[in-house]
């Protein structure tokens, strides 16, 4: 297997053989690991159940969430809009004062 990194050069893996391993054992350095838990036992079973009262909206619900949203970003984009023509009127103010100036 190849792999390369902007700060590596190009190296190639070798897949351990069973040979390998045995001499890994054998390594007085090498120092295994304990098996990881999450392999060894599954999950908790979780029942995730909603409390009781609050089920799924109705559809008139989630149409006032959708238009109240609606009424926010319209007043949002109202709002950037006067931004946005204040801002035009300055940079008109501005480059009148720059040809005024020559």
């Amino acid at each position: 297997m190849d792999l390369a990194t902007p700060l590596q050069p190009t190296s190639i893996l070798i897949a351990p053989t069973q040979e390998c391993e045995r001499s890994l054992v054998t390594d007085p350095s090498w120092i295994p690991l304990p098996p990881s838990p999450r392999s060894l036992s599954p999950g908790p079973l979780i029942n995730w159940s909603p409390p009781p009262g609050s089920g799924q909206p109705s559809s008139h619900e989630k149409l006032m969430q959708v238009s109240g949203k609606l009424e926010r970003a319209k007043s949002q984009l109202d709002e950037k809009e006067i931004l946005l023509a204040e801002l035009r009127a300055d940079m008109e103010n501005l480059q009148q004062q720059i040809l005024s100036r020559k």
